[in-house]
């Protein structure tokens, strides 16, 4: 069971790890994220906010929002993914693995913590990268009407319509990568280092979440 505040009247995003939980919540004077252990309150004190959304949860208990323009991570540091880089800029989409971090700040992709798997080694040759997501230990971009994958995953997926892809078509967890609508309409590809395959025909394929 979670004591969730009386003041959270209009969540708007959760992410929920182990006996750690954050909501993202709409207040009159903009957004705001409040934590919570099953056990009491999250010790991890939050940084200050102006008006977060985006809000993420990696595999390690690092939580990152957007803030303004800016990406705004706190938490477990030992492989330094929630250290911001100073010099990253405004932020037009991030995604967290589990033990890395990964932004598109100034139309360019740039990553930090582990990089065990080469997850933080972003391709030189990435030319407009726009929806990003990250797994386990591999990090997943659109680009100019394709999906790059590098880390533990290495894949490149031509769109069948790059300029109506939707950056909720795309996630990642754990090994996989997975995108809707690239092979067959209201169907979903997923892949891993080592399989392939494709979903039924699903009744909508508006957004795309890894369960």
């Amino acid at each position: 069971d979670w004591a969730i505040p009386d003041f959270i009247t209009r969540p708007l995003e959760v992410a929920v790890l182990g006996q750690s939980l954050c909501i993202l919540y709409e207040t009159p004077n903009g957004n705001a994220v409040h934590c919570l252990a099953q056990l009491g309150a999250e010790s991890t004190p939050i940084p200050p906010l102006s008006n977060p959304v985006n809000l993420r949860m990696d595999n390690a208990g690092v939580k990152c929002v957007e803030d303004l323009g800016a990406t705004v991570c706190w938490g477990g540091e030992y492989n330094g993914q929630s250290k911001v880089p100073a010099d990253l800029g405004p932020v037009s989409a991030f995604a967290t693995g589990d033990s890395h971090t990964c932004a598109i700040a100034s139309g360019k992709v740039r990553c930090w913590g582990n990089n065990g798997n080469g997850q933080l080694n972003v391709p030189d040759d990435l030319i407009a990268p726009s929806a990003i997501s990250a797994g386990a230990n591999h990090t997943c971009v659109q680009d100019s009407g394709q999906i790059r994958c590098w880390g533990g995953l290495t894949a490149r997926l031509d769109l069948l319509n790059p300029d109506a892809f939707n950056p909720k078509l795309l996630a990642s967890r754990d090994d996989f990568m997975c995108v809707a609508g690239v092979e067959q309409d209201n169907r979903t590809l997923c892949i891993s280092a080592t399989s392939r395959f494709v979903s039924p025909p699903l009744p909508d394929t508006s957004a795309i979440a890894i369960q």
